[in-house]
Parts: C-alpha cells; sequence; structure tokens
C-alpha cells in the first residue's frame, strides 16, 4: 500500500479551482443524498454488497479492515488519485473536471458489480461524491476519509441488522 501511495506521489495534478471545488459541503451532501436514495430502493443488494455482509458477519474485525480501511484507501488511490494524475492531470476548467468526475463514477460503479440500474446509480452517485470530494480539496484525505466514513455506515448497519 506505501509503495502504490509513493508511486502515486510521483505525478503531479493541477486542479484549478471551478464550480466543482468551491463548496466542501458539497460532497457530504451529495453522499447524504445518495445514502437517502438507498433507503427508498428495494432491498436486492449488489454482489459487491452480499460479499461485504457475508464477510462483517462471519469475521467482523477482519472485515472492519478490509472494507472501512484498505477498500477506502485502495480505491481512492485508484479512482480518484491515479486516474487523476495520469488521465486527467490537467483539471484547468469544469468541462475537464467533469469529464474526470464522470468517468471516475463510472468505473467506481462498474468495480462494484452492480447487478441493475438501480445499483448503477447509489455505485454512480457515491463515486461522484467522492469524486467531488477529491476535487474540492484537491487532494485523498477528504475523500479517502468520506468513503471509509460510508463504509464504515454500511458496516455498522450489517452489524446491528
Amino acid at each position: 500500500m506505501y509503495g502504490i501511495y509513493k508511486w502515486y506521489q510521483k505525478a503531479p495534478v493541477h486542479i484549478e479551482k471551478s464550480g466543482f471545488n468551491r463548496f466542501i459541503w458539497l460532497p457530504a451532501l451529495v453522499w447524504f443524498l445518495s445514502l437517502v436514495v438507498q433507503f427508498f430502493l428495494p432491498d436486492d443488494p449488489s454482489v459487491n454488497q452480499q460479499i461485504a455482509t457475508d464477510l462483517t458477519l462471519s469475521q467482523p474485525l477482519f472485515s472492519f479492515f478490509a472494507v472501512v480501511i484498505f477498500a477506502s484507501l485502495t480505491e481512492e488511490i485508484v479512482f480518484r488519485g491515479m486516474l487523476a494524475r495520469y488521465l486527467f492531470p490537467k483539471q484547468d476548467n469544469s468541462k475537464r473536471t467533469l469529464i474526470f468526475l464522470l468517468v471516475s463514477s463510472l468505473l467506481f460503479a462498474l468495480i462494484h458489480f452492480p447487478g441493475d440500474v438501480q445499483q448503477f446509480f447509489v455505485y454512480f452517485s457515491l463515486g461522484f461524491s467522492l469524486g467531488l470530494a477529491y476535487v474540492s480539496r484537491k487532494g485523498l484525505v477528504y475523500s479517502i476519509s468520506l468513503h471509509a466514513l460510508n463504509n464504515l455506515v454500511g458496516f455498522l448497519m450489517i452489524l446491528m441488522l
């Protein structure tokens, strides 16, 4: 993990101020709205969610580290950090930033194996809010924190239900 992070640090990303990074609260708002929408969707878990549920119930301590910490770090480094550094290194206008957000959100949604359009929307909107977090703070700390919070909420809900 440390090696991936050091490799990621080598190439600069240039993110200019745009409409997407002016408000620190916007990613958290999009994330919260995504959580609210999930409560109204049918309870038909994706393959990714079913794996996380099974792992959490069978090995909660390992699951905490795998889902809340490792997955958050790894996915943010790949889908926000590396994608921005190597495919979208210049985000000097809103159009380029929007393309980065859409591509990273699409890839993020697809990697979580959504089984239908509703699940795809949930993962896409989560990816979009994490992308906004990355762009708004020009770094990974905020997006990793928001991702870990999202996974922690899911982890705790599985344990409590």
